[in-house]
This record gives C-alpha cells, sequence and structure tokens, in this order.
C-alpha cells in the first residue's frame, strides 16, 4: 500500500519518510519504504483497530479508499482517534492499494 495524503496535527505535511512511501504488511511484519528507498521493518499485531508495534500503537480503519492510520510523532502512545488534540503530534495518513 503507498501513501496518498498525509498531516500532521490536521496541517498537511510532506515528509520524506512518510509521503510516497510502501507499506507492505506481511503479519507478524511492517515494513515501509520512504521515497528514497529506505527501509524499516517492524515486528506487530493486531489488537482491534490498532497495530502494536514493540515502538507504540497505530491506529488504523479501513475505508474505500484503502487504510487510514493515525499515530503519535515517533510512535509513542496510542492514539483514541484519528483528530488532532491537545498533546504530541498526531500523523494521520491514508494508505492505497497498488
Amino acid at each position: 500500500m503507498a501513501t496518498d495524503l498525509h498531516s500532521c496535527n490536521g496541517a498537511p505535511r510532506d515528509d520524506a519518510e512518510l509521503t510516497d512511501s510502501i507499506w507492505t504488511f506481511d503479519l507478524p511484519r511492517l515494513t515501509i519504504q520512504d521515497r528514497n528507498g529506505k527501509t524499516k521493518t517492524y515486528t506487530c499485531g493486531v489488537e482491534e483497530n490498532y497495530l502494536a508495534l514493540d515502538e507504540g500503537s497505530i491506529r488504523f480503519e479501513a475505508n474505500e479508499d484503502g487504510l487510514r492510520l493515525a499515530f503519535f510523532d515517533g510512535l509513542k502512545g496510542k492514539p483514541k482517534s484519528f483528530e488532532p488534540s491537545p498533546g504530541p503530534l498526531l500523523v494521520v495518513a491514508q494508505l492505497r492499494r497498488e
């Protein structure tokens, strides 16, 4: 899946690690390749509507466009929603199938 939309606390943002990145889900492995070809691999599992990584949690929901993700910058904490709130920087991304 490739990243289409990316925002931080509700504002559009271009980020070399996330914008146009390719996400490959092969549980228990998640691999993210950024637009420059750098790859990062995580061990993860699914817990309700979260991807549980050793580093933190990513909230997800399937939609007609693919998969919407929300996580805090640095994967610190567990976001309760896709809406920005006071506190850590919330990153929201829309992944589309390729």
